[in-house]
Parts: C-alpha cells; structure tokens; sequence
C-alpha cells in the first residue's frame, strides 16, 4: 500500500470519526431542545398557578415579591436554555 493511500485512509477515518461525532451530539441536542421547550411551555401555562399573593403583612409582601422573582428566573433560564440549544443545533 503507497504512503498516499494510507494517508487517505486515515483521513477517512477521522472523517467517519468527527462525523459519528456530529450525530451523536445532534441527537443530545435535539432531545435537549425537545425536554427544554416542553419544561418552558408548562413553567409559563402554570407561572400564576404557583404564584401566591399575601398582602397581610410587609414580611408576606416580601417573600410574594421574592416568589414572583424567582419564578420569572427560572422561566428565564430555561429560555435561554432552549435557545442556546436549538442555536448549537442549527450550526
């Protein structure tokens, strides 16, 4: 076998490589994307649902307004979660 066609093998074979490497992260990304978008849609359809609203006193207007923060991080994190995602999907 000449020097030229080993190198084309091994070239090849890092191509299969790098290529099987590619698919397999394909497919973490798209259930990712998929596990992410489904937690997004149930966070933001049940937001108010976990939201309690106490007014009696300042320490439960507190932790209401604390509440409410917090929520609003999670739903964001997992936004950009999802977006992040399906941006490394499409490259």
């Amino acid at each position: 076998m000449s020097r030229e066609d080993e190198n084309w093998q091994q070239e090849q074979a890092r191509v299969n490589e790098v290529t099987s490497k590619v698919a397999r992260r394909m497919e973490a990304l798209e259930e990712e994307v998929g596990s992410v978008r489904g937690q997004v849609v149930d966070l933001r359809k049940d937001f108010w649902d976990e939201v309690r609203v106490n007014f009696s006193s300042a320490d439960d207007l507190g932790e209401t307004s604390t509440s409410l923060r917090q929520q609003s991080q999670v739903v964001s994190e997992r936004e950009r979660r999802h977006l992040q995602s399906s941006e490394s999907l499409k490259k």
